[in-house]
């Protein structure tokens, strides 16, 4: 409200929007003056939240049996609860096979390669991630805000890993020409309109579907990067662009 407040009477031609985008570091500026009514109303809100009292009792959502067969699963240390990895089910495996599957995964040569503690490339990864986002800087394409923002860093995690912010803008970017390819399914109703498009299917037609096994890890890198590169050029024939560089499409 201090901020609304702040900028509520000034054009947009004073207030600074240098580097402003969803790729950067969150501010964390206040405006050090604002109206006496402004802030009186605040410290009284505050105030009135922070004397607000528990009335009640909190209800759970499970029964009674689901409550304690929830706490005894909760003591069980030789199996694995998560989330999957699509739709909202949740996943209870035996320890040992969830073990099995993780190294049988990560056995797998062609996609990964066991490095010693001191030939870990993850502070190299992140140098040539830092020293192309310094080129980028230099060039203008990003403001100093963005290169905080997108800059790697080498930690061992799933979280805040060197490309993580790159993915993220990549992710970001890709969208609009991921959506336009016709081989592209968005959702189950987008599945359902092809279908209705489709019209009548011929007597004697199957219908079938197919999975494939670790699809992102055995993609090669090269050809992936060239599939891109020419979904690139051509959605920006289509928003009616020259081939150059630049961002594809606003």
């Amino acid at each position: 409200m201090k901020c609304r407040a702040y900028f509520k009477d000034k054009p947009l031609s004073e207030i600074n929007v240098e580097g402003l985008s969803k790729f950067r570091e969150k501010s964390t500026w206040y405006p050090s003056k604002v109206d006496p009514a402004l802030e009186t109303f605040l410290n009284a809100l505050q105030d009135k939240v922070f004397a607000i009292k528990e009335r009640g009792h909190n209800f759970s959502n499970l029964s009674a049996e689901e409550r304690e067969a929830f706490k005894n699963l909760k003591g069980y240390r030789d199996i694995v609860i998560k989330g999957a990895d699509k739709g909202s089910a949740v996943v209870v495996w035996g320890l040992e096979d969830y073990c099995k599957e993780a190294n049988r995964q990560l056995a797998d040569v062609l996609v990964y390669e066991n490095v010693s503690e001191e030939g870990n490339p993850l502070a190299k990864v992140s140098e040539i991630v830092r020293n192309k986002l310094e080129n980028l800087k230099g060039k203008a394409v990003i403001s100093e805000k963005n290169f905080n923002y997108l800059r790697g860093r080498p930690v061992i995690s799933n979280c805040g890993t060197p490309t993580e912010g790159l993915s993220e803008l990549e992710y970001h970017y890709l969208q609009p020409i991921v959506k336009s390819l016709p081989n592209v399914i968005r959702d189950t109703t987008d599945f359902l309109k092809r279908l209705q498009d489709l019209g009548d299917i011929p007597e004697g037609a199957i219908l079938c579907t197919m999975d494939v096994v670790g699809l992102y890890p055995h993609i090669p890198h090269l050809e992936g990067l060239s599939s891109m590169r020419k979904s690139i050029e051509d959605f920006r024939i289509k928003c009616g662009m020259d081939k150059g560089g630049g961002t594809f499409c606003r």
